[in-house]
């Protein structure tokens, strides 16, 4: 048993093996927001990488950037700033009045930077290609019609 405080859910491996990256619900104690853990895989003992802040209300979807271990993540956030057409239209459809856009953010908790990849603000499901050359997310559309897009992983920096 690598845990015992009974607050994690949807266990994962670092991309190097060496840690458990998991999400609770209570790593922050009272809030019940979204965080996420690095875990110790020998001890258990754990330290917040992700909670909510500033550009982000809570996230979402993640995976690691192949070469460099960082984290690519959607944080979804209250949108104050429509860019386009599209997202208009899809934002009156959505009771949250949120979106999501991706991030990226060091293992070491340094680095947080929104991935200006511009276009529409409901992005998800970020994945890179097995030889890490390609990152493709989907895009999700007030009606539930999907996209697929895809970027050079070189563009990410």
């Amino acid at each position: 048993q690598v845990t015992t405080d009974g607050i994690f859910k949807n266990p994962d491996f670092t991309s190097d093996g060496e840690k458990i990256i998991a999400s609770s619900l209570d790593a922050v104690p009272g809030t019940r927001n979204n965080s996420l853990a690095l875990i110790d895989k020998s001890t258990g003992s754990w330290e917040l990488l992700l909670k909510p802040c500033e550009q982000y209300n809570d996230f979402y979807d993640y995976d690691f950037m192949p070469g460099t271990g960082d984290l690519i993540f959607v944080g979804k956030f209250k949108n104050t700033n429509i860019r386009s057409a599209e997202s208009r239209k899809a934002l009156k459809a959505q009771e949250e009045r949120s979106a999501g856009d991706l991030f990226r953010i060091c293992l070491d908790g340094s680095g947080l930077k929104r991935l200006e990849l511009g276009g529409h603000e409901f992005k998800e499901r970020p994945v890179f290609s097995p030889d890490g050359t390609l990152f493709t997310y989907r895009i999700e559309y007030a009606d539930y019609n999907t996209e697929f897009f895809s970027v050079q992983t070189s563009k990410l920096n």
